[in-house]
């Protein structure tokens, strides 16, 4: 971490915001505890008859007390404007977010694991790479072509508002055991594209930015570039031996949103401390076949395409595909779940499988560093429809 710690804080923060701030808060530190009191009368009484409604155990007590701590008002009152103070004027951010100059915004946890200990890249039991390798030899005995694509996190593509010189890097930013690991997979016959690689490539000559300012994913123009490169390798792979269907002309749809480390910093109502960013979205519509292609994935397959995530729909990582290979493409894609659950899920659908020629499977390369749950050989269902 200590390249992180050395990165992370850029410029010196205004010593006159400082000081305003400390008398603020040894302000706050003197009221609070009246006010926190008070309003923990009233929390504590529908907590109290909550806990009292069952017998209590060291779980409900420890939520008991978690109530008393997150609920009262002066909590959720005091916290937004000392978030938006610390944001604004000291540049911190909070346990989950780390705040880079011009208000780019990284995931704490994706830090720590781009410059944390080196994963595990060798194939042995209980690794990530067992559990890939096994998987593209269950799919390839059954006839489908695996193609594996772990996508980085946005401080290995745009690392400069962390601080550093980055402009001459012939290689991006990244957890020491990735490369390692990829060559382990190719050695084991895994077709991988290496989309970190290929998006450093890229942003030295894209007319944008490849990941959002307030956000953990890619934009439309990094999307396009990994999309590019995983249809070359179905095309190559022979993936696309049925009939091309019908897709409706591409329409381009802004959508406007802050991103999801920006509501993470959770800074309550106010004035927007940097602007919304705007992304021009290809929205893509196909007509009904089967899929000979099939995509798994996590948040990065579904932005895009999924609603909740506030940045449009119809225009993902399974649309974009399949208006590039002209052939109709099905998609399984859990946020935070394209480690084991995404194929424990396609293991209680088979017929997804009836007609595919070739998986597509997305993860966020955080996900290899994941302890709990441990990565899984799951099985392929016995038999196929």
């Amino acid at each position: 971490m200590a390249e992180i710690e050395k990165t992370q804080h850029f410029e010196t923060a205004n010593p006159a915001a400082a000081r305003a701030l400390v008398v603020a808060g040894l302000f706050f530190l003197a009221a609070l505890p009246l006010w926190h009191v008070g309003s923990n009368i009233a929390v504590g009484a529908t907590a109290w008859s909550q806990l009292v409604a069952e017998v209590p155990t060291g779980e409900t007590l420890k939520a008991f007390e978690q109530i008393l701590v997150d609920d009262a008002p002066a909590a959720l009152a005091v916290r937004p404007p000392i978030a938006r103070a610390t944001a604004r004027w000291l540049r911190r951010g909070n346990q989950r977010v780390v705040i880079g100059r011009e208000g780019w915004l990284y995931y704490r946890p994706s830090l720590d694991h781009t410059w944390g200990p080196p994963i595990r890249s060798d194939l042995g039991p209980g690794s990530p790479g067992a559990a890939i390798v096994s998987y593209a030899r269950a799919l390839a005995e059954r006839g489908i072509k695996l193609v594996l694509v772990p996508v980085p996190g946005k401080e290995s593509i745009v690392p400069e508002p962390l601080g550093g010189d980055w402009a001459d890097a012939s290689e991006p930013p990244r957890n020491r055991g990735i490369a390692p690991l990829i060559a382990a997979l190719r050695g084991a016959g895994v077709d991988v594209v290496d989309a970190g690689q290929l998006l450093w490539r890229a942003r030295a000559r894209s007319q944008e930015p490849l990941f959002l300012q307030g956000d953990t994913h890619w934009t439309p123009a990094g999307l396009e570039v990994v999309v590019a490169a995983v249809a070359a390798r179905v095309i190559e792979s022979g993936g696309t031996g049925v009939p091309a269907v019908v897709w409706r002309p591409r329409s381009f749809e802004p959508v406007v949103n802050h991103g999801d480390l920006y509501d993470m910093l959770n800074l309550g109502p106010g004035p927007d401390l940097w602007p919304p960013t705007q992304v021009n979205l290809a929205r893509a519509s196909q007509g009904t076949a089967s899929a000979p292609v099939l995509v798994l994935g996590d948040s990065f397959a579904n932005i895009y395409s999924e609603p909740s995530l506030k940045w449009g729909e119809r225009a993902g990582f399974a649309e974009q595909l399949g208006y590039r290979l002209a052939l109709p493409v099905d998609v399984l894609a859990l946020n935070n779940g394209a480690a084991n659950d995404v194929r424990a899920a396609l293991a209680r659908q088979p017929q997804r499988l009836a007609a595919t020629r070739v998986v597509v499977w997305e993860f966020n390369v955080r996900s290899l560093a994941a302890a709990e749950p441990a990565w899984k050989d799951i099985p392929l269902p016995r038999s196929l429809p």
